[in-house]
């Protein structure tokens, strides 16, 4: 009895074995969101898994999410679904490396983390925005669908518009400038000692060297202090529906 036991124990084995060099290509659907589970697994057990590349994210220029380096999406773009949303990747060999251990490698890139949800900020409620997902004019209620993601707050006219971003952030970010990550930098020389209006409460004020300064969806922002710069990044949002304060930045 023993000895059966170790035969059977020998012949799992090998058959693990021959799975592992035969590798997983030919196991993998390529049908969008019908993938097969790989190795690369989450603490709760959750894999990784092979996605072929919907047809709304064809030709919308984003990031590999192994390596950061820029790709423009194509049919032909290797893509995996984990922890409810899609990352794309530069070529096979950055997929099978994050797949392998996708939460180390979600920690290497910001833009990689899972969308959470959330909650507006109260400072918010009341002030109008357009959704991060279609694009429409709204006001911010405390009841309104919030994505926290990339370091900043999304909101969303309806449930359904929460999903399709939080389903693939990389692409929606792209594809709107409106959901880019605010940059601080410094004023531009030209700006300096001009009058502008604060982009938070619309007061008045004089840019200097050292006036907090925000680039945002291709345009300048300027702030009284460094607070307001910090409220209007976490959320810009809810500052830029038909926002007087804005100046092109330049070059645009």
């Amino acid at each position: 009895m023993r000895a059966m036991y170790l035969t059977l124990a020998v012949i799992i084995a090998a058959g693990l074995s021959a799975c592992a060099q035969n590798g997983t290509n030919a196991s993998i659907s390529t049908k969008p969101g019908d993938g097969q589970k790989l190795m690369g697994s989450s603490d709760s057990g959750e894999n990784a898994v092979v996605v072929a590349v919907p047809q709304t994210s064809v030709g919308i220029k984003t990031f590999c999410s192994y390596d950061g380096e820029p790709l423009t999406i194509s049919t032909q773009t290797p893509a995996c679904l984990y922890s409810g949303r899609i990352f794309y990747f530069g070529g096979e060999l950055g997929r099978a490396r994050f797949m392998k251990d996708p939460d180390a490698n979600i920690h290497k890139i910001d833009a990689n983390m899972i969308p959470e949800e959330s909650r507006p900020r109260k400072d918010d409620i009341g002030l109008k925005t357009r959704c991060a997902h279609g694009g429409e004019a709204f006001t911010i209620a405390a009841d309104t669908p919030t994505l926290f993601y990339n370091r900043r707050l999304y909101y969303f006219n309806r449930p359904k518009g929460l999903a399709a971003f939080k389903g693939d952030p990389q692409c929606a970010v792209a594809a709107n400038p409106l959901n880019d990550l605010p940059q601080a930098v410094p004023p531009p020389k030209d700006d300096i000692g001009t009058s502008v209006s604060d982009a938070v409460h619309s007061r008045p004020l004089t840019v200097t060297a050292q006036t907090p300064a925000l680039t945002y969806a291709h345009r300048m922002f300027y702030f009284l202090n460094p607070a307001d710069l910090h409220a209007f990044r976490e959320c810009p949002q809810a500052y830029v529906a038909d926002n007087p304060a804005a100046k092109p930045t330049p070059g645009n």
